[in-house]
């Protein structure tokens, strides 16, 4: 307990990263404990379990084994765990992976390191997240300020040598697989683009980096053919490829940012007078802590943190509304949670719950003009709206496919700058694997009943905008 920054909690599993990274943090002094449940499915056939970590660590064994039996990738953390591994563990390493960052960001008291792993396409970092764990964990990271850290067989070795050479189509900016530095070391001609990470990681007269297709099958159609001038200049050229993935590179690099950057600093022990308080209060506020670490609450993001999108209109105000039908939203919007991606009629609601975070509060006196409809089960069952201090109950009575337009008003204490929507029945229809409920066509801010759309196809009931649902008869 007095010795926990020392430890690393290190959730990564990978079984060719592990053996060099682990080690790694070892050699630097910590001890480390990996998972020893990972999952089961395809897309994690490069995960390992590895015990001999745990000779490195100096915690009780009851605890160790309540971890060691934990499910890191897909379970919740429960009180134990919360507690256990905040007494005994200073840093998390993490990755993007089931339930494991939001779990981490919310409950992990200490330093929290996001392993990076590659990117497809132009996706960035904050899109990913978004999209795997909502807008609100951006939040949340945000707000844990200088606590979150951005940072071979036989067989296949002798296919490298077997063969004349390997051509990388790959122009991925922040991804590079193993399969062309594997290559340079076997001595192997590669041919890759320039506009790729593996042509940003080397140098620019590096031979057999081309700019285009054509260039790319001049060279192999020269290597296949026999060109030895070639192939020896490409192999002496392209010895230097793999430098900065080897140790030499990596381990100082690692050392300067372990400890050059502040994150080791940050690792001091504690004293024993802090420590001591912190964990009797943990002990005392655990009946109604529950599961909640000892951390800072998130805040309202900046905007840096507004999600960017293809397509995103320019100009449109909160009283002009979004546009559900568009690929993007309007500048007023810093992100979502529980919608789907537009369609061509608007967007479901995916889940239980719905937020929409705009960048400004909204006024304390306005009305929120919703057209949309319901999908199965939710049709005529009232949702409730909440925004601030005040909830208000709604009810679509028909299908997307005949949109209705309903008004609630609002006037609230406290301006708040987030609109969250309750779906009543969460629906996965046939073929599809979303869980929708509400469809939502646009919503905006208005004054008074009159500024309605003529799309509205009845009137507004005037229970709509009660605070609590009425029972039923």
């Amino acid at each position: 307990m007095f010795h926990r920054n020392k430890r690393v909690l290190w959730l990564l599993n990978h079984k060719t990263l592990m053996p060099y990274e682990a080690q790694l943090l070892l050699d630097l002094g910590f001890e480390v404990l990996t998972p020893k449940i990972i999952p089961t499915y395809v897309d994690f056939r490069s995960g390992a379990i590895d015990y001999a970590y745990d000779e490195s660590l100096s915690m009780p064994q009851r605890a160790l084994k309540r971890l060691n039996e934990f499910d890191f990738y897909e379970e919740i953390w429960p009180a134990d765990v919360v507690t256990t591994v905040n007494r005994y563990f200073g840093t998390v390493f993490t990755r993007p992976n089931g339930k494991q960052v939001s779990e981490v960001v919310n409950k992990f008291e200490g330093q929290i390191v996001f392993r990076a792993f590659g990117l497809l396409g132009r996706q960035t970092y904050k899109e990913m997240l978004e999209a795997m764990y909502g807008y609100d964990s951006l939040m949340k990271i945000y707000a844990l300020g200088d606590r979150f850290w951005f940072g071979e067989e036989e067989d296949l070795h002798q296919l490298y040598l077997d063969c004349a050479v390997l051509y990388y189509h790959s122009t991925e900016l922040r991804h590079i697989h193993y399969s062309p530095i594997e290559a340079a070391i076997s001595g192997m001609p590669i041919v890759f683009f320039r506009n790729s990470l593996l042509g940003r990681l080397c140098e620019g007269s590096t031979p057999g980096c081309v700019d285009s297709l054509d260039e790319a099958r001049t060279i192999i159609e020269r290597v296949i053919g026999g060109d030895m001038e070639l192939i020896e200049c490409l192999r002496k050229g392209q010895r230097h490829v793999s430098y900065k993935f080897s140790d030499a590179y990596c381990r100082p690099t690692w050392e300067k940012n372990l400890v050059g950057s502040g994150f080791r600093a940050r690792l001091q022990e504690e004293r024993p007078v802090r420590l001591c308080t912190r964990e009797a209060l943990r002990f005392v506020l655990a009946p109604v802590a529950k599961s909640l670490p000892f951390a800072q609450l998130p805040v309202i993001p900046p905007e840096k943190l507004r999600i960017l999108r293809d397509g995103e209109p320019d100009d449109r105000t909160m009283e002009q509304g979004i546009d559900f039908t568009m690929p993007g939203y309007p500048k007023f919007v810093l992100g979502t949670n529980g919608i789907s991606q537009h369609e061509f009629w608007g967007r479901w609601s995916v889940g239980k719950k719905i937020s929409i975070f705009l960048d400004h509060p909204l006024p304390k006196n306005f009305s929120l003009v919703m057209t949309g409809g319901a999908y199965g089960p939710n049709l005529g069952v009232r949702f409730k709206v909440r925004i601030g201090d005040v909830s208000r109950y709604a009810i679509f009575r028909k299908g997307v496919g005949d949109p209705e337009t309903i008004q609630l008003k609002f006037s609230v204490r406290r301006p708040s700058n987030v609109i969250k929507i309750t779906v009543p029945h969460p629906t996965v229809p046939e073929q599809d694997s979303r869980a929708i409920g509400l469809g939502f066509v646009q919503m905006r801010i208005a004054g008074d009943l009159s500024s309605l759309p003529e799309v509205a196809p009845r009137p507004i009931s005037p229970d709509f905008a009660s605070t609590e649902p009425q029972s039923k008869g």
